[in-house]
């Protein structure tokens, strides 16, 4: 990966020959495969399926912070009480 000709904020990513080979076996084909599923959607199908995914995509995002926060409030909740002993 490299930044991109005349861009300090774009990248360029370069793909090694295998990776071009798995990309041509695989990747490509199953790109065609979802556009061609997609295509035989009624546009209002489209639009309906575009509106869900991203409320979907919201909700997930919003989701994980929160589960974030809670992990990031236990782990500080631990290591506030890796000081304390106890003589019982």
């Amino acid at each position: 990966m490299e930044f991109a000709e005349g861009s300090r904020k774009n990248k360029v990513v370069s793909l090694t020959e295998e990776g071009r080979r798995f990309a041509e076996r695989y990747a490509l084909p199953a790109l065609k495969a979802e556009q061609r599923a997609f295509g035989a959607l009624e546009p209002c199908e489209q639009r309906e399926i575009m509106r869900l995914i991203g409320k979907f995509s919201q909700v997930l995002g919003d989701e994980c912070d929160a589960f974030k926060q809670h992990i990031a409030a236990e782990s500080q909740a631990e290591n506030q009480g890796e000081g304390e002993s106890c003589d019982c």
